[in-house]
């Protein structure tokens, strides 16, 4: 993880109050209903305090450890009841929404943007072969990625990308695109304007700037 990264405890609890927001915005439900009875944003819940104690650790302070190994025993807990996988290494923007959990597997050095969308099943990992260095894939702001999708290896997937259900993406995919097939190719570049729902984002200038730059392109 660069070393320039940063994730202090206040970015911590901000960005869980966010996640409730959107769930609430997505879902109309209070918070307790949500906490109780919605698996994903326990899990995302759990990354987020796990994450932070990783970033402590990264500072040296032993301290931690006896904390660290109370929380691996909730992470692994959630991730047995869930089905969900966040590495605590793994870079997730505010508003991840997961609607539908089991099989949720999120790799140790992917990074996620913010306000995306993950349905279950889904993968999002390393890969290296042949000798090469491989690595982790970075996922833009605004992403729906669908049932059963596989996204592997150092490549770039841009802002309000779809990956459709089953999908296998192995190459970078340019802002705006959808994506489905064995492997992946581009089928459209509608992006996911209509799909991708949070609080604010009718305000959101990155994403009307966005929603611009397809409206010229068609």
């Amino acid at each position: 993880m660069p070393t320039e990264y940063q994730y202090t405890f206040g970015r911590m609890v901000a960005d869980i109050k966010y996640d409730l927001e959107r769930y609430q915005y997505r879902l109309s439900r209070s918070w307790i209903v949500l906490l109780l009875l919605f698996p994903g944003l326990q899990a995302l819940i759990a990354y987020r305090l796990s994450h932070w104690l990783n970033i402590r650790h990264k500072l040296g302070s032993l301290l931690w450890w006896p904390i660290a190994v109370f929380d691996l025993l909730i992470t692994r807990s959630i991730e047995i009841i869930t089905g969900i996988q966040l590495h605590p290494a793994a870079q997730i923007g505010r508003g991840l929404y997961l609607p539908h959990f089991a099989g949720i597997v999120v790799g140790e050095g992917v990074v996620i943007g913010e306000n995306c969308d993950i349905y279950q099943h889904t993968t999002l990992g390393y890969s290296g072969m042949d000798g090469e260095t491989g690595g982790y894939p970075r996922i833009g702001n605004r992403v729906l990625i669908l049932a059963g999708a596989v996204v592997s290896g150092e490549i770039n997937v841009g802002s309000d990308v779809m990956i459709g259900a089953n999908a296998v993406v192995v190459e970078s995919v340019p802002d705006r695109s959808v994506v489905g097939g064995v492997p992946a190719k581009i089928l459209s570049k509608k992006g996911t304007f209509t799909t991708i729902h949070y609080p604010g984002m009718d305000s959101d200038l990155d994403r009307l700037a966005s929603m611009k730059i397809a409206d010229n392109s068609n």
